[in-house]
């Protein structure tokens, strides 16, 4: 389980929040949410040019196939300190969603009512 600092920023209401993740190292969130995850798609598509964007989906990496999304999922899971339902990851559609997903679980909260 990863270690999450968080933090209200005076005068703003907004919480800063960091995440220990596995691989050690501190990410910010949300956007540092961004980099973790574009390294572990990296790591599981052995591919360093992947660019990560909420619009990409399986059908955009020729070599996502179901057993790459299984392990790609578990990295992340394992990454984040994070689980993923059955429901969730039939429901999502691109890695928007699944960044979205991740924040929500990192906070947690959920993004679905």
């Amino acid at each position: 389980m990863p270690v999450v600092w968080r933090a209200r920023l005076p005068d703003s209401g907004l919480v800063y929040t960091k995440l220990l993740c596995a691989r050690g190292g501190y990410l910010e969130a949300p956007q540092q949410i961004e980099i973790g995850l574009a390294q572990v798609f990296h790591d599981v598509f052995d591919d360093d040019s992947i660019v990560l964007r909420p619009d990409l989906s399986a059908k955009d990496i020729p070599d996502w196939d179901s057993l790459t999304h299984i392990r790609l999922l578990f990295t992340i899971e394992r990454e984040f300190g994070i689980k993923f339902t059955t429901t969730e990851v039939g429901e999502m559609k691109n890695v928007g969603e699944l960044i979205a997903l991740i924040q929500a679980k990192v906070a947690g909260s959920s993004p679905r009512s």
